[in-house]
């Protein structure tokens, strides 16, 4: 068989190949999979490498976390980076969506819908200074069970991180909620709706705090699976070192 001959039968060997693997699990195990099939002779489980501890695992954990968590702060904190991503905009409690329920103004529908707004853009603007809350918890954790958190494909990371964290955080990002509730007026939004709607008391601020805390959180861990499932979102080498062979 000529080289071309040989090499096209690769390619659709490869193809083949990629769509069963892509099913039985991440990223990184397809990567090393191809790199073998697509050089063969070479045997690069024959190349030395420096063991990885449960120390340098541990490293590795944290690492993804303090890349995840600059991620996320700069994607949240964007003009939209809640309200326009689905899996974190801050919905308006039911009982104060009362718009079309009783309409006694022209305007009751954007009243909601500015209150809405206001929402998200205080915890868009209080997702800019989380990054100091987030590092200071993450800096005093101390991993345990790291060996498990470096496999498969799940956010084991993060959730470890909210498990230890959530209260001790939360307890910082409140105020920084509460500060950008004032500064965008929000409570007075939240007066004359709740005046119109004739609706039960809600802690404003509890609500808005967990909403948005939940948020970052979520995108934290959508940050922490990119890095174990893609090849360009491990950008050090410790990142790539722990999860790039896994």
């Amino acid at each position: 068989m000529s080289h071309s001959l040989r090499r096209s039968a690769v390619i659709v060997a490869v193809a083949a190949v990629t769509a069963i693997v892509t099913l039985a699990g991440c990223a990184g195990t397809q990567n090393d999979f191809l790199r073998e099939l697509l050089n063969p002779g070479i045997d690069f489980s024959s190349v030395p490498t420096a063991p990885l501890d449960d120390h340098s695992k541990a490293d590795g954990v944290k690492e993804a976390l303090r890349i995840g968590i600059g991620r996320t702060v700069d994607t949240s904190s964007k003009t939209d980076g809640y309200l326009k991503n689905e899996s974190i905009r801050i919905p308006v409690p039911e009982r104060l969506d009362c718009a079309d329920a009783a309409p006694t103004t022209a305007c009751s529908r954007c009243q909601v819908d500015r209150f809405e707004i206001s929402m998200n853009r205080a915890a868009e603007w209080a997702a800019a200074e989380a990054g100091d809350v987030f590092f200071n918890a993450l800096q005093d954790m101390t991993i345990a069970g790291a060996a498990d958190m470096v496999t498969g494909c799940e956010a084991k990371a993060t959730e470890y991180f909210r498990a230890e964290n959530s209260d001790a955080v939360m307890d910082e990002f409140r105020p920084i909620i509460t500060e950008k509730m004032t500064e965008i007026g929000l409570y007075s939004l939240y007066e004359g709706l709740n005046e119109r709607c004739a609706a039960p008391p809600l802690d404003l601020n509890e609500y808005v705090s967990r909403r948005a805390l939940d948020g970052l959180f979520t995108v934290l861990a959508g940050e922490e699976i990119r890095i174990r499932q893609d090849p360009d979102a491990r950008t050090t080498a410790l990142l790539e070192r722990v999860f790039g062979s896994k």
